[in-house]
């Protein structure tokens, strides 16, 4: 058995695609798998992947029945389905890993053998643009961990890796296009514990087509707040209905999950009420509108939402508002 399955979903990474593969071949461990799940590409990237292959029994190809395109969340999953590793290494079919990203994994699993999570930055490159690093640090108490997470991602999908057996079956939601990875960290920090290796493992090509690319366009995407917080929800409800003795394995109890939860539901709707501040204050009147549906839609409470909003720091607001532009200041929004 491999000690690390390095998962790869590809779709269309004729262009990217050896390079990749090439970036898990030249580490400095060789106790590893690539698991390749092709999601019904037309750009001969399939292709590519068996002539790797060939040369490298270690690189694994498959695709879904009659190769179809089946979307994001089903291709992660079929990733996790094929491995046969102890730790799962993620790294999308456009990102690379550092030659001694796996042994980096490997001496920070030695190290904290109890963890579930072990995880660093990546370096973006591939545009006009400076690199810089994304991922950081989070709190290492369980009940801070859960609520860092709940509110935002800090993780890079293509520096982390996963013990194989914290991972439940089909972890990803099938309609949440984005940010799958966000929602399997979730899952993970309720019961296991992440650690920070604090330092760059892997390099995140940023395109016009990329995850990163799609996500910056996202931030002001209401079906991207409106996903996430029916995620949240969802997990809230299960708590409801599956009461405190189907949760003895999870480290949180469920008055701590069930009050990350609700914070995250009202930083999503603080979030998507200061974008309808900003678009009404720009004469968006449509888009301000549909701000303030999922605002109001996400939200158990808009009034305590917004009584919350009033009480958060600049900096919390900021945070929240993301990188627009128009809502850096916003003291007099919400008088």
């Amino acid at each position: 058995m491999p000690r690390f399955s390095v998962l790869v979903p590809m779709r269309n990474a004729a262009a990217t695609i050896e390079e990749t593969l090439a970036s898990v071949q030249g580490q400095t461990v060789e106790a590893w798998e690539a698991v390749v799940v092709d999601d019904g590409s037309d750009d001969g990237c399939a292709e590519l992947v068996r002539r790797c292959a060939v040369s490298d029994d270690r690189i694994h190809l498959y695709s879904h029945p009659r190769g179809e395109h089946l979307g994001t969340p089903a291709t992660r999953n079929r990733t996790i389905a094929e491995a046969g590793g102890e730790f799962l290494a993620f790294l999308d079919a456009d990102d690379l890993f550092l030659p001694d990203a796996l042994a980096a994994y490997a001496r920070g699993l030695e190290q904290h053998p109890s963890a579930s999570v072990v995880y660093g930055r990546a370096e973006t490159f591939g545009n006009a643009e400076p690199p810089r690093e994304i991922g950081r640090g989070i709190p290492d108490r369980p009940a801070g961990l859960f609520r860092q997470l709940v509110s935002e991602n800090v993780l890079a999908t293509s520096a982390t890796v996963v013990r194989a057996a914290s991972v439940p079956e089909a972890p990803y939601p099938p309609w949440m296009n984005l940010s799958q990875d966000w929602a399997l960290w979730v899952l993970l920090a309720r019961s296991g514990s992440f650690v920070y290796l604090n330092r760059v493992v892997s390099r995140y090509r940023v395109h016009a087509a990329s995850v990163t690319s799609r996500m910056r366009e996202r931030k002001s995407d209401v079906k991207f707040e409106l996903d996430q917080a029916r995620f949240l929800r969802g997990l809230l409800e299960d708590l409801r209905s599956t009461g405190e003795d189907a949760h003895e394995a999870v480290t949180l109890t469920p008055v701590e999950q069930a009050t990350a939860l609700r914070a995250g539901l009202e930083d999503r709707a603080m979030r998507a009420a200061l974008r309808a501040a900003g678009a009404l204050r720009q004469g968006r009147v449509a888009e301000a509108a549909r701000w303030m549906g999922a605002a109001l839609s996400i939200a158990p409470s808009m009034a305590s939402a917004v009584r919350a909003m009033k009480r958060a720091p600049a900096e919390r607001r900021r945070m929240l508002a993301g990188d627009d532009p128009l809502l850096d200041e916003r003291a007099d929004i919400f008088p």
